[in-house]
């Protein structure tokens, strides 16, 4: 399987929540990813938002996560070690330097543990808490064979 990698540096990322995930250990399905570009007047991309959608197939809940990438600057390492994991479980351990293209995310089956962050306060007032991943882990084949079931994921790397 051939990935193609970008070269954006990363920074800090939001949760937007669908319904949430809940915390706890999620066998995840990638929706969807897409870059979004943040352009100057002259249409050139200054900075990117990377946005990847899952749905658990544990349990009835999704999540977007929203990545800042921008050009030159020192990445979060939290937020890289993030989107490293997420291409480990993906492509295998040996998949390369940078991140991976959307398309090739799209479709595929990883495993998460979520973790709820402390409470925040959102601009309307009202105390909250986000569901937040860290890590990503490769699916074992059991896992995959079980997440076979939706119509549409594509084959890719599984833990032995």
């Amino acid at each position: 399987m051939q990935f193609k990698m970008t070269d954006w540096d990363l920074s800090n990322y939001e949760v937007k929540d669908l319904p949430p995930l809940s915390e706890g250990e999620h066998l995840l399905y990638i929706e969807s990813a897409m870059y979004l570009p943040e352009v100057d007047q002259t249409e050139t991309p200054i900075n990117m938002k990377f946005v990847i959608t899952f749905k658990s197939l544990t349990k009835e809940e999704s999540s977007k996560l929203t990545f800042n990438l921008m050009r030159n600057k020192e990445p979060s390492k939290v937020v890289y070690g993030t989107l490293n994991s997420l291409k480990h479980a993906l492509a295998g351990p040996e998949s390369g330097k940078g991140i991976l293209s959307p398309a090739d995310m799209e479709k595929h089956i990883v495993k998460a543990t979520v973790k709820m962050s402390k409470p925040w306060k959102g601009s309307d007032g009202v105390e909250r808490v986000s569901p937040n991943i860290y890590h990503f882990d490769p699916v074992t084949i059991e896992e995959y064979e079980i997440a076979d079931a939706c119509e549409d994921v594509q084959p890719q790397y599984v833990k032995e």
